[in-house]
């Protein structure tokens, strides 16, 4: 369990278009947003995306393979990502990537949040925004997306209420930052 995870649909909804229209605000003409779902609220965070101002423009995959099979049903082996952007679709994003990926979830010591996601799915999703774009992540978790968006020239803002987890993404996105990428031109280890 994790804070705020307790709404009905209807404030749910509210909850998530008053978010999605701040961050729409903030955000430049054409920028993108990827949000993340289970199956369960996607048409609620469609209608939340729309709401707050973006352009719903995909619904991709993330197929986790063997996870959650479930005897005589449909396993619930995938997550979702909500794709939208502010206005015109920008089509300076660096990848044309498929709308699905295949990628195992995060499991063991290598675990730090409940939601954790796998680096390689976040720079999935972030390899439709522009180079040298700023990426929002307003439940930052343990920084996993702030860790992609260092290592894909990005810049980060992160938001995270819980205390805890707000330590170790702080942790994690520094060593990524001291590392560098030495496959980004111009990169330089602090």
């Amino acid at each position: 369990e994790f804070g705020g995870d307790s709404r009905d649909q209807r404030s749910f909804l509210a909850w998530c278009s008053l978010w999605l229209s701040a961050g729409f605000r903030v955000c430049c003409p054409g920028g993108v947003l990827c949000c993340f779902s289970d199956w369960r609220q996607v048409p609620v965070m469609s209608d939340a995306i729309q709401c707050g101002g973006w352009t719903w423009r995909n619904l991709c995959t993330w197929w986790k393979p063997g996870c959650r099979m479930q005897k005589g049903r449909f396993s619930s082996s995938a997550e979702f990502v909500l794709y939208g952007t502010k206005g015109k679709h920008d089509s300076d994003g660096e990848a044309s990537p498929q709308n699905v990926v295949k990628c195992a979830t995060m499991t063991g010591d290598a675990k730090e949040h409940i939601a954790e996601k796998p680096g390689e799915v976040v720079e999935w999703a972030i390899s439709v925004s522009r180079p040298n774009s700023t990426i929002l992540d307003p439940f930052m978790g343990s920084g996993t997306t702030g860790v992609a968006a260092v290592q894909m020239g990005r810049n980060f803002i992160g938001i995270e209420r819980e205390p805890r987890y707000f330590e170790i993404a702080c942790k994690r996105i520094e060593d990524a930052q001291r590392q560098g990428d030495f496959f980004i031109e111009g990169s330089v280890a602090a």
